[in-house]
């Protein structure tokens, strides 16, 4: 084994051990969490009630980064057709 790999797999673990870093990487994705979660409940919400927003991966990103203002925006978006508009796709029989 090359010196390189050796001193890779003495260095990685220690860096991702730490309890300080476990602790700051914890704290910043918590409060995205939690975002992301709100912000797909009012979703849920907005389309139980019939307003036709698209929940996808961009659309939760929003919610994680901006929380509940970020979900009202999504709305406010796709209300006034500029994005995040749900798409409903025709099936034809044939």
């Amino acid at each position: 084994m090359s010196l390189d790999w050796r001193l890779a797999r003495q260095v990685i673990p220690a860096l991702t051990k730490g309890p300080a870093i476990e602790r700051s990487v914890m704290g910043f994705l918590r409060p995205l969490a939690v975002n992301a979660v709100v912000g797909l409940i009012l979703l849920l919400l907005a389309n139980a009630i019939g307003l036709g927003v698209q929940i996808s991966l961009v659309t939760l990103l929003v919610c994680a980064v901006l929380g509940i203002p970020g979900a009202i925006l999504v709305i406010l978006l796709a209300q006034f057709n500029i994005a995040f508009m749900a798409v409903l796709v025709p099936v034809f029989l044939v």
